[in-house]
């Protein structure tokens, strides 16, 4: 069995260089090193990487932690990708940064498209509040 898991699975132009941040991240930067304290975000032991936020920076463009960073608990501006196009349909994006998007990048697109009104997406992996709120709100299949 191949585990693939926490790898991008879509295509990407991706633009290495300085990711181009005009707002502050400090609170972004806090709630995702609580998240991280609480082991909801992290590393599991095999190495895959787990949990990503992201913050809308203007209509259609967003902030992301970029991939395998689930071992810093601080993060920087450096550790963030700004995602300035996507195209679901093509399972395409693309991003700007010193390292590449989150694996979870078109998720959280998809998030901010439902609503402008989403300013802010926290992804954690919890086996414990999933089990508790399982069937009182929207959930994936088990």
């Amino acid at each position: 069995m191949t585990i693939d898991e926490g790898y991008i699975k879509f295509s990407y132009d991706w633009q290495e260089k300085p990711t181009p941040i005009e707002i502050n991240l400090s609170e972004i930067i806090a709630a995702r090193k609580n998240l991280w304290q609480k082991g909801l975000i992290g590393v599991y032991p095999d190495g895959i990487g787990f949990g990503n936020v992201s913050i809308r920076t203007s209509n259609n463009q967003f902030l992301i932690s970029a991939t395998q960073i689930g071992h810093i608990e601080l993060l920087q501006k450096e550790d963030f990708s700004l995602v300035t196009e996507y195209d679901f349909s093509k399972n395409w994006l693309r991003c700007i940064g010193s390292k590449k998007a989150s694996s979870e990048s078109l998720t959280h697109a998809a998030i901010y498209e439902c609503a402008a009104s989403i300013e802010c997406v926290l992804h954690i992996h919890s086996k414990v509040y999933w089990q508790r709120l399982l069937g009182f709100l929207p959930s994936t299949d088990k």
